[in-house]
């Protein structure tokens, strides 16, 4: 997290309780001051000495010492030894003040001395640093110490993590928050798209063709004694080149099997459920569907199903299920002028749903009522009516029911 984009950042996803980066380098200060009168204590010899001096300066978490500065201001009557030793941690050090002004017999030095900490200095605590002094001939003095402080790499690296989990917290909510009204947005265009156009599923026509699909796809499988597992044709390169030779053996047996049965003539019925396995009863039972015959389909657990074979065929048919031979055991199929040829006109007529034919009614016709899941949106079951106004043209209008 860079300190100079965090705000950026948190305005614009909504962070809070963010704190500013820390300063790469503060100040500590410790300071000291006798009383007027001075703290003396007397040595064996009878001197007076001055009180030696302890001061522990608070050093922040996360920050190190890295230099430090004494700076002292005594009154002496002998400036010529006048003098503070002193210790900042582990680096020692000895101030002797110039003199500064002069009273008579009294004179007041003054300045200061610099230590740097090249390794990590001695504390007292983890956060607290020792200072000691023991001034030398003069009891009234003033000592102020201060510590220029380093921020360490890892407290930078904290803040950052810290910053960095904040914003990518208000990001994920964001984020959140615009998923849930993308939800409810989609939620309510589905509801009117519903009630614009209400689903009314797959055509019947479609239904019914993959039913008879797969009714074809079992038969043939049985008739072969596999499930189509020779039916793919080897190739290889980029783009794919089939082998011709495959192509070609493969292609005559689908043609025997397309044009030996007239597949469109198809009878089948469909037994119950209870012919399936065990395991699958439930979820047969429960199926359900609008068209009812693509229902039976799906609960089915067995179907028996008739398919004529083509006139003129049947020989070539029996010696296909005794021998598994397409075309009388030639592999080849007609040509134009043999008896079993069939051609690409009368394939594409009984693939249509044609005949040859033309059908001749029987009977009278009737009127079929089925049920249907379509929604009535008139009052009654009248058709509308029209008529063309004026007559003759393109125009037409309903006609008011009386």
């Amino acid at each position: 997290m860079n300190p100079k984009h965090y705000t950026r950042l948190a305005q614009k996803y909504g962070a809070t309780g963010l704190t500013p980066p820390p300063d790469g380098k503060i100040m500590a200060v410790g300071k000291f001051q006798t009383p007027p009168s001075g703290q003396t204590f007397a040595s064996e010899e009878g001197n007076i000495l001055t009180a030696p001096v302890t001061l522990e300066i608070a050093i922040p978490a996360g920050y190190k010492p890295v230099h430090g500065i004494f700076y002292g201001i005594a009154l002496s009557d002998n400036p010529t030894y006048r003098a503070i030793p002193f210790n900042i941690g582990d680096q020692e050090g000895k101030w002797v003040g110039s003199s500064a002004v002069s009273y008579g017999r009294e004179d007041i030095g003054q300045g200061l001395v610099s230590v740097t900490f090249e390794d990590h200095p001695v504390f007292s605590t983890d956060s607290k640093l020792i200072v000691t002094a023991m001034p030398y001939e003069t009891a009234n003095y003033t000592i102020s110490v201060q510590v220029e402080c380093e921020a360490s790499p890892n407290h930078l690296l904290k803040w950052r993590l810290e910053t960095y989990d904040k914003i990518r917290k208000a990001y994920l909510d964001r984020v959140f928050e615009y998923n849930n009204e993308m939800a409810k947005i989609s939620a309510e265009l589905k509801q009117q798209e519903n009630k614009l156009s209400p689903e009314f599923g797959v055509p019947p026509s479609k239904r019914k063709q993959l039913m008879l699909t797969e009714l074809k796809k079992h038969c043939i499988a049985i008739f072969r004694r596999h499930w189509f597992e020779d039916t793919a044709t080897t190739f290889s390169g980029g783009p794919p080149k089939f082998d011709f030779d495959q192509a070609i053996a493969k292609g005559n047996i689908i043609r025997f099997l397309e044009q030996s049965i007239e597949w469109n003539q198809m009878q089948y019925a469909f037994y119950p459920y209870f012919w399936a396995r065990n395991s699958s009863w439930e979820d047969r039972i429960k199926k359900d569907d609008a068209d009812y015959e693509f229902q039976q389909f799906m609960q089915a657990g067995a179907a028996r199903v008739l398919i004529p074979v083509r006139p003129k065929f049947e020989e070539a048919f029996n010696h296909f299920l005794e021998t598994g031979e397409a075309w009388n055991g030639t592999g080849e199929p007609p040509r134009i002028s043999d008896p079993l040829y069939v051609s690409i006109v009368e394939e594409l007529r009984e693939l249509s749903g044609g005949t040859l034919d033309e059908p001749e009614p029987v009977g009278d016709p009737w009127e079929v009522r089925l049920p249907t899941n379509l929604i009535l949106l008139r009052t009654s079951a009248d058709l509308p009516a029209w008529q063309q106004e004026p007559e003759g043209s393109w125009d037409w209008v309903t006609v008011e029911s009386g």
